[in-house]
């Protein structure tokens, strides 16, 4: 049995679609995985650097990272802005280590910050559920 209260939660945590759930809904735990996760598929991507340009690098940090990373992002939006903190820090990270900066990835790569994408996304399911063309599930 799990009772979900940020005062007094009962149960362990528990998973759902891959995205780790505490009882007390902070995330906590879910970011952490997902930022453990990441730091591997990003040390990958340094390993080939030197054999990569810049937009190969981009392309696969889009591909088997930002991908990853936003599989999950509708279950963690309402956590904390110092546990989001966790996760936005990973693109500051990748770009500093490449030498792109925000603007140059937003501008040319079409890759902006992942607050941004996240807000970008909620707000993409929400006119969905407006328009009446989300899943049936989700417009409930």
């Amino acid at each position: 049995m799990h009772v979900l209260c940020s005062k007094q939660p009962k149960g362990d945590a528990f998973k759902i679609l891959g995205i780790k759930f505490d009882t007390k809904l902070s995330m906590y735990d879910a970011v952490v995985s997902i930022v453990a996760e990441t730091g591997s598929r990003l040390k990958m991507i340094y390993r080939v650097r030197p054999f990569y340009s810049v937009s190969a690098l981009i392309n696969l940090y889009k591909c088997h990272v930002l991908s990853f990373i936003e599989s999950g992002s509708a279950a963690y939006y309402h956590a904390t802005p110092s546990i989001l903190k966790l996760i936005d820090e990973i693109q500051v990270v990748f770009l500093a280590n490449i030498g792109i900066s925000k603007e140059c990835a937003l501008k040319d790569f079409n890759l902006g910050p992942l607050s941004l994408r996240r807000d970008i996304m909620i707000i993409g399911a929400l006119h969905k559920i407006a328009l009446g063309i989300a899943l049936a599930p989700l417009r409930e």
